[in-house]
């Protein structure tokens, strides 16, 4: 939240600003359905008609994965828009204007939500009969087709995680070797000993950022694809399957 409010205090017209504000945004509204997850996990300590796993998987698991892969679809954006500013520093502000990073965003932003629209036509929420409680409970309901929607879904979420990583990991070495070979060309440049201090201290700070933001990314986001991964290859490993509670453990 703070963050989003000084990305707005500096004002949301440039490029880097916008990114870094819609970045922001993802990881508030996943750590929202984050703490909505928590309060759900409390239903079983009150009378509640619910079944509890149900509904977290529904509506706190699904989409809190939806904002996490959006978190990291627009990371992947921010590192491409840092290391094209330093492979191409007098071309930047023809190739990402602020229209074009904005419309990005906004793609990015669509085609990770609606993604997950999908399952829901297929695991939704219904008022059941269930014979163990002898009480109707709002619980999960899963059609035939959830089977076949669910492991494109997951192979997708797989493929585009890898994708993701090695596209960050692509984009940071790019960046660190154009860095390195710079600041070696400047310290060798007859320049001013404090320009040429203030434009390394410049290109650490860039640098540090990225690497930054590749490193959470990769320890973050890495162990969600191995599960996407997982069910892939496993069906049941998900909610309201076989190894449900290893699947809600991990």
């Amino acid at each position: 939240m703070i963050n989003l409010v000084v990305f707005c205090r500096q004002g949301l017209m440039s490029t880097i600003n916008l990114s870094l504000f819609a970045l922001s945004l993802a990881d508030f509204s996943s750590l929202l359905l984050q703490l909505w997850m928590v309060l759900t996990s409390l239903i079983p300590y009150v009378n509640i008609p619910v079944v509890y796993q149900d509904l977290l998987h529904l509506t706190g698991g699904i989409p809190h994965g939806t904002f996490c892969r959006l978190s990291c679809s627009i990371t992947v954006y921010i590192t491409a828009e840092r290391c094209l500013c330093v492979v191409f520093p007098m071309k930047i502000t023809q190739l990402i204007t602020l229209k074009r990073a904005a419309t990005i965003i906004v793609c990015i932003s669509m085609t990770t939500l609606l993604a997950s629209v999908p399952i829901y036509f297929s695991h939704y929420l219904e008022w059941n009969f269930y014979p163990n409680f002898n009480r109707t409970l709002l619980g999960s309901v899963i059609t035939s087709l959830n089977r076949a929607i669910v492991k494109v879904l997951y192979f997708a979420n797989a493929i585009s995680g890898v994708i993701a990583i090695a596209a960050v990991a692509i984009f940071t070495s790019i960046l660190i070797w154009t860095l390195k070979e710079k600041s070696a060309w400047r310290r060798s440049a007859n320049i001013q000993q404090q320009k040429s201090e203030a434009l390394s201290n410049r290109d650490r700070s860039t640098l540090n950022m990225v690497v930054f933001i590749a490193v959470v990314l990769l320890i973050c986001y890495t162990p969600s694809v191995i599960l996407s991964v997982v069910t892939f290859f496993e069906p049941e490993f998900n909610s309201g399957r076989r190894y449900v509670l290893i699947y809600e453990l991990c």
